[in-house]
């Protein structure tokens, strides 16, 4: 929490996003910061219950916030991590009969009608990790497949210029909730455990935002 006062009022730019992990710890900072009135940005989003922690301390802290009646709009963002499911489960799934490249795509889709049925325009639902890695997908292939009303998609500039040479416009979000629900099933019956899937990713995730911060601090040094 302390840091994350110290980075907003150092840098001085209203438009800062403080990014907090979806951990235990991070969800009570997340409240903490927002109701302090600092913008908020979940990081490390993989499972639908992360993302309902998410939504539960962000309004927490909105609603303390708002309390105070300062006026000021307070932001927060779920950043819900895409492609790394697929580059993890797609030969598995290929094997067993179940389409590949969509386990990102319909796991962002049911944290995105979770983040639109709170009603909250202060929280979107933000796409992260849409670059695709190797030629098994467009470069652009999480941008088309995640364009939402209401949303934000942090794709790498190699993706966004993809993009732009043949702009798709048509929403393809939201899905229906019963559809998601058919095709996880199916991902279920094919012998995925997707809550292993989730932790596996989570803790992969934390390991590697560690490291690329230490990385930072030895240039820095």
């Amino acid at each position: 929490v302390e840091e994350g006062r110290r980075l907003y009022r150092e840098i001085g730019m209203e438009n800062v996003m403080i990014k907090v992990p979806a951990t235990d710890a991070g969800y009570g900072a997340m409240t903490r910061l927002m109701s302090e009135g600092i913008h908020v940005n979940a990081t490390l989003i993989f499972s639908p219950m992360q993302a309902l922690k998410c939504l539960d301390a962000m309004e927490e802290g909105l609603k303390i916030w708002r309390a105070t009646g300062n006026g000021k709009d307070v932001r927060g963002v779920l950043s819900v991590f895409v492609s790394r499911f697929d580059r993890m489960l797609d030969k598995e799934l290929k094997e067993k009969g179940v389409q590949p490249g969509r386990v990102g795509i319909m796991n962002a889709a049911k944290i995105y009608n979770l983040v639109e049925s709170r009603g909250d325009k202060a929280i979107r639902a933000l796409f992260a990790s849409t670059g695709v890695k190797g030629d098994a997908y467009e470069a652009d292939y999480y941008i088309k497949g995640l364009m939402a009303p209401h949303s934000v998609n942090t794709a790498p500039l190699g993706t966004i210029e993809a993009f732009l040479k043949a702009p798709e416009h048509e929403p393809k979000l939201p899905i229906d909730d019963a559809k998601i629900e058919s095709f996880f099933e199916a991902v279920e019956h094919a012998g995925i455990d997707m809550q292993k899937v989730y932790e596996t990713l989570l803790e992969d995730g934390l390991a590697s935002f560690k490291e690329a911060f230490a990385n930072l601090l030895t240039h820095l040094e």
